[in-house]
């Protein structure tokens, strides 16, 4: 497996921030979903990892909040 270099003039932290707080959002909205229809078996299939990703995307939305001095929103 190659191994490539980070290219730090390629990071737009602006966009970044972005596109986690989108998907960060995004799940909240899915979790609200599936925590309201558990009577239906595909939703209830599906809860416990839908969880999982708002859970982590909460962490990495946390983290990049914690940048946020540097970042023009």
């Amino acid at each position: 497996m190659e191994v490539k270099e980070f290219n730090n003039d390629k990071l737009d932290i602006n966009e970044l921030y972005y596109l986690v707080q989108d998907v960060y959002n995004t799940s909240v909205v899915a979790d609200v979903f599936c925590s309201n229809f558990q009577k239906i078996d595909e939703i209830c299939n599906i809860t416990s990892l839908v969880q999982l990703i708002h859970q982590k995307i909460d962490k990495a939305f946390a983290m990049i909040i914690d940048t946020q001095p540097e970042i023009e929103v």
